[in-house]
């Protein structure tokens, strides 16, 4: 049983692709063109600044800013069955899903209008990239790209209190044609940390900078620093150091785990599923379940495989726990993962259709219509009062699920306000090859509550495993989800 998974356990920055992942197939294979010409033509998304032309059965994608575009990829051979499974047409337009192998539980995607021609700055300023054959270095242009595209579509500079036109013109004045690859990477990388976003990242090809809060750590970082603390170490350290600060957190994962699983009638019947995403037991008359993360659900990365895993799961779950009063949902391990899970999940807790979040997407021309995300009912549902469990780990798609069960109703939330990591990931290029993304997505609570920042709120604030509780072996959130569930009996 595992009772934590690192914030960001991914080696490389978890990015919306730009370009379709559309795949060559055999030659013998039914082509675009004749009947299928309804989809040749240029379709672009404002809000997402990309553009993709289609002609004959090559898709070639773009990614530009009002002064600049790039050709990202050009894809040959694309066979109507490969791109039918992504696209769709939505009216007039063209729907991208983000999810195509769940697309009946997921509906999630880009919108693309169709328009005449490409547009200007790509007709005007197309700019070489990486392995192009006039591609050359510059620095300057860049981080002029850079900039413009997080100006277009960056989420909300206020919420940190960023001024990103000073933000810009600081890092341009310290760039020249002599800028290194390390100190362009640095200078985009402290840009980023200002925005205290945890989806932000860089990637160049070897080393991969996330932006992290000093001021909202998460358990991992936590206990490492209490490690320093305790040892009275500043870093750097020595590797012999980093083993013992590893062990330390490693010794107090474990005992955690210990405490959690103290609070179960029968440690014996302690249940886990989804390779370890899963736990859950009996405490006293109430229902516990942990959702550590909300990806890797089986060791085949095929996403209905992990849907499919989820459901079977949360199946046994719900059936289990009919004879309790209440449930604790833990959410406070779970740094995220898949928002098509978190719906799967929310949805055996109601039976009926109800709208958990609205999202909106921002471009040039500013943010988008809102869009209704609706949480559909399972076969089976719980219908008893629920606590869910938060901290500052709590992040990204597990706040979409903490947002989907709080519009449930007859939830309470304990614990700390969580990460504030609502503005989704766009994935995208600059023209020397690096990888970053940027948030451009605004999710509100059905009331128009914005938590991006601060963080979804609790109604009780409890501790984390403070020094205090694992001295003691005690959870002081569990205690007080306990208390609150008997009370509403």
């Amino acid at each position: 049983m595992k009772y934590y998974r690192p914030f960001f356990n991914r080696t490389s920055i978890v990015l919306y692709t730009t370009c379709w992942l559309l795949s060559a197939c055999s030659d013998d294979a039914a082509k675009f063109g004749g009947e299928y010409k309804k989809y040749q033509g240029i379709w672009q998304s404002d809000a997402y600044g990309q553009v993709m032309q289609i002609a004959g059965d090559t898709i070639i994608n773009y990614q530009n800013t009002f002064d600049q575009c790039i050709r990202v990829s050009t894809q040959n051979n694309v066979t109507l069955q490969q791109f039918e499974q992504r696209f769709s047409f939505k009216g007039e337009q063209l729907f991208a899903f983000n999810y195509p192998q769940v697309k009946d539980v997921d509906e999630s995607g880009v919108t693309m209008q169709p328009v005449k021609a490409l547009p200007y700055s790509c007709k005007s300023n197309l700019i070489a990239i990486k392995g192009d054959k006039n591609y050359q270095q510059d620095a300057e242009r860049d981080a002029r790209f850079w900039f413009d595209d997080f100006s277009e579509h960056y989420v909300d500079f206020e919420l940190s209190a960023t001024d990103w036109q000073l933000t810009q013109q600081h890092i341009l004045s310290q760039i020249n044609p002599q800028t290194s690859d390390s100190e362009f990477f640095e200078f985009l990388a402290v840009a980023m940390a200002g925005l205290k976003n945890g989806h932000l990242g860089l990637y160049d090809g070897s080393i991969t900078y996330q932006v992290k809060r000093a001021d909202k750590p998460d358990l991992f970082e936590k206990l490492s620093q209490e490690y320093l603390q305790e040892v009275d170490l500043q870093p750097p350290l020595t590797e012999e150091q980093k083993q013992q600060q590893a062990q330390y957190v490693a010794d107090n994962l474990a005992l955690i785990e210990g405490i959690i699983g103290y609070y179960s009638n029968d440690m014996s019947q302690i249940k886990t599923a989804a390779q370890g995403n899963l736990v859950w037991f009996k405490t006293a008359d109430l229902a516990y379940l942990n959702i550590m993360g909300l990806s890797e659900f089986a060791s085949a990365s095929d996403l209905s495989t992990q849907l499919s895993v989820a459901d079977t799961a949360l199946k046994e779950v719900i059936e289990s726990m009919q004879d309790t009063s209440g449930m604790i949902i833990d959410l406070r391990f779970n740094g995220g993962g898949y928002p098509f899970l978190a719906k799967k999940i929310a949805g055996y807790f109601t039976d009926v259709s109800y709208v958990a979040y609205t999202e909106q997407t921002k471009g040039l021309g500013g943010f988008s219509d809102k869009v209704e995300v609706n949480v559909e009912p399972q076969a089976l549902y719980y219908e008893k009062p629920i606590v869910v469990l938060v901290s500052n780990t709590t992040a990204s798609a597990a706040e979409l699920l903490a947002l989907m069960l709080r519009a449930r109703g007859n939830v309470t939330f304990i614990g700390e306000p969580t990460q504030g990591m609502l503005s989704g990931s766009l994935g995208r290029t600059l023209p020397n090859g690096w990888l970053y993304s940027v948030s451009n997505l605004k999710r509100l609570t059905p009331d128009g509550d914005w938590f991006e920042y601060s963080g979804i709120p609790v109604s009780r604030q409890t501790t984390f495993f403070s020094k205090e509780e694992r001295a003691g072996f005690y959870d002081q959130a569990i205690d007080a989800a306990r208390l609150s569930l008997t009370r509403n009996l």
